[in-house]
Formats: C-alpha cells, sequence, structure tokens
C-alpha cells in the first residue's frame, strides 16, 4: 500500500514545486495525481520539514520507482538490523536460538510488516538509534551524534534524546555528541530551506497541522490511559518525563554500551504525544531479548503459545478498535525488560556433603 510513503513524496513534490506542503488540499491533489485513492481521507503532513529535502530528490523519480527504493531501503534495514544482532550484547545468545526459533519471533513481529507495509520512517528512526549506539560504545562520539540527527524524521520521539543533548551540551565527555547532533541537523534544515525558502514559516504558521495529529486517537501512551483508564493525561507531562529520563540516562552514556537501545527507544515510545502502532518497531530488540530468554527458560511449545496470543490479541484491536488499545504490547514489552535486565543470574556455591562409603 505504501500510503505513508506516497505523503512524504507528495509532499517533497509539492517542496520542489515550490507549493506550501501544509496545505492539506494541495497535498490531496498531487497524492491523487501521484495514484492515491480519492475516496480515502488525507491528513496534512505530520512534521517539521527538516527532512524534506531527501523526499524532494525521491519524487524526481515516477512514484513506483521510489516506492521499490524505499522498501529495499527498509527490507536492507531490517537485514541489517538481524546481521548485527549479535553486537548488542545484551542479545548475543539471540544466535545461540535454532534457526525455526529465530524466524518465529522475527516473523511473529508484526510492526515491522506494518512499518514496511506503509512505507513508513520508523525503521529508519529505529536504525540511527541503534547504529548511534554502536559508534558510543567505540568512542566515536561525533559520528555517533550525526547518525542521531535521523531522529528528525520522527520529532514526536525525541524527548529523551533531547534530554541527553542537553547535558551533553555541557558535559566535555559528550561534547562532541552533542556538536555532531547539531551540525547535521543544521545541515538537514540548510538542505531543505535551499529548495524552498519559505517553508519554515509555512510550517510556523500551519500550527493547525500538528494540533490535527495531537487530537487524534493514537498508539501512545496518553491516549492508551484516556481509553482504559479514563484519566486525561497532560499531553506536556511524557515529554517533561522523556527529557527527564533522557537526563538521567545521559549521566550513565557511554560507559554502559547498550544504552540507548535498552533505555533511550522504550523511552521514546513511553513519552510521544502521539505516534501509531507500526512505531513499535523501535522496541524489537527488546522483543527478541525476551523471546530468546523465554525460549531459553521455558518450554517451546510455551513460548508459541504466548506470541500466537499476542498477535491474536493485537490483530483483533487493530481491526475492531481504537489502536491505542495496542498500546499495551509496548509498555508490557518495555516493562519486562527492564526487569529482567535488572534480574542477575544466581550463582550459586553448593558445599559438598560427604560421601557414604559403603562397609
Amino acid at each position: 500500500m505504501l500510503i505513508d510513503l506516497l505523503i512524504y513524496y507528495s509532499a517533497g513534490e509539492i517542496l520542489r514545486l515550490g507549493g506550501n506542503v501544509y496545505d492539506v488540499g494541495l497535498l490531496r491533489e498531487v497524492m491523487i495525481g501521484n495514484g492515491y485513492a480519492e475516496a480515502l481521507e488525507v491528513i496534512a503532513f505530520p512534521a517539521p520539514p527538516m527532512m524534506l529535502y531527501l523526499f524532494s530528490f525521491l519524487s524526481l523519480f515516477p512514484f513506483p520507482v521510489a516506492a521499490c527504493a524505499w522498501s529495499l531501503l527498509n527490507v536492507a534495514i531490517v537485514q541489517k538490523t538481524i546481521a548485527n544482532i549479535s553486537c548488542v550484547s545484551s542479545l548475543s545468545s539471540f544466535s545461540t536460538l535454532h534457526l525455526g526459533q529465530r524466524m518465529v519471533l522475527l516473523l511473529s513481529f508484526w510492526p515491522v510488516w506494518k512499518a514496511l507495509y506503509f512505507g513508513q520512517t520508523s525503521l529508519i528512526v529505529m536504525s540511527c538509534v541503534v547504529y548511534s549506539n554502536f559508534l558510543l560504545s567505540r568512542g566515536r562520539n561525533f559520528a555517533a551524534g550525526l547518525v542521531l540527527s535521523g531522529m528528525w524524521f520522527k520529532p514526536q520521539f525525541m524527548a529523551p534524546i533531547f534530554g541527553i543533548l542537553l547535558v551533553a551540551a555541557f558535559q566535555r565527555r559528550l561534547w562532541t555528541l552533542f556538536t555532531g547532533f547539531s551540525v547535521a541537523s543544521a545541515v538537514h534544515a540548510l538542505l531543505t530551506l535551499s529548495i524552498q525558502p519559505e517553508v519554515y514559516t509555512r510550517f510556523l504558521s500551519q500550527n493547525h497541522t500538528i494540533a490535527q495529529h495531537l487530537d487524534m486517537s493514537s498508539a501512545s501512551l496518553v491516549d492508551f490511559i484516556a481509553l482504559t483508564v479514563g484519566i486525561d493525561l497532560p499531553l506536556w507531562l511524557p515529554i517533561v518525563l522523556g527529557v527527564s529520563g533522557g537526563v538521567l540516562i545521559a549521566a550513565r552514556l557511554g560507559m554502559e554500551r547498550d544504552l540507548l537501545v535498552r533505555a533511550v527507544l522504550p523511552l521514546c515510545l513511553l513519552s510521544a504525544p502521539y505516534g501509531w502502532s507500526h512505531d513499535y518497531v523501535l522496541i524489537l530488540y527488546h522483543y527478541l531479548f525476551l523471546g530468546t530468554k523465554a525460549f531459553a527458560r521455558r518450554g517451546e511449545r510455551s513460548v508459541l503459545g504466548l506470541i500466537m496470543i499476542q498477535v491474536f490479541v493485537n490483530a483483533v484491536l487493530l481491526a475492531t478498535a481504537e489502536e491505542a488499545y495496542t498500546f499495551w504490547f509496548p509498555i508490557l514489552i518495555s516493562l519486562g525488560t527492564f526487569i529482567e535486565g535488572r534480574n542477575k543470574p544466581n550463582i550459586r556455591t553448593t558445599t559438598a556433603s560427604p560421601t557414604k562409603t559403603s562397609r
């Protein structure tokens, strides 16, 4: 279907031709011209224009060609993520599972297939954080900052990143991380500005486009609590908690190898003011981590049963209810990873009892 890619592609085309990206009527017209079904609803372009220059370049090609290239890129990201999974030390045991178990875990993580189906940028965001983690663990902080700027594809998930950068700006040990992120962000912004100088003014004057997404029931912690408990939390609360969490994480950043993957990715989901279920790809590593632990400790049939239950429950919720109801999934995975990560293996020392000798 690749409907989300079509939105990005059409917005990039509008940017390149000098139009207003945040004009919903114009966006709808261009999308229909690119093959969009006229009967379906069109919502405003959902993000600041930082990364639109990439889609402006993509729009130089016919949409079928762009769609093929984008799909191949996302498949390559998934393949690279799986190939490098042993680089995350907490997941090194994943490779010890037999092929069937690994395939079950990967195929049952439905957010990946949903992200591929819609042509989403979520996989790119996940890979940017994971690769930044890899670079940080090797002391390449500036390069890690450059890669981390890919988070601008999904700025609603950036609260913990801003918390980390806030500390990094005043900490000598992480200064180059902040510098790398700032330099890359400036380059992204200038490249888009060079295509259309008015784009940021138009973005700032279209505040209702962001409000439209915030008003929609989405797969976020705020909407999940509102639907299940009936408590309407202010949107700023999870954002503040996300920034605060990022500040706390920054104190250990660079000293704990997998911290960006283990702590920041779930926090990005939990602190977002809005999101969609395909964004759960951010917790791919955590799902594989828990699945690996489960296969190691429990019978294969019980693990397969649990996997089938979660797939079935989420499929029913996605088909018949609000997407926000599926947010139990990242909450449970994040909580399980946190608890499991704190558990240290018990090493029991047993004193050998004297053996009885036969008389």
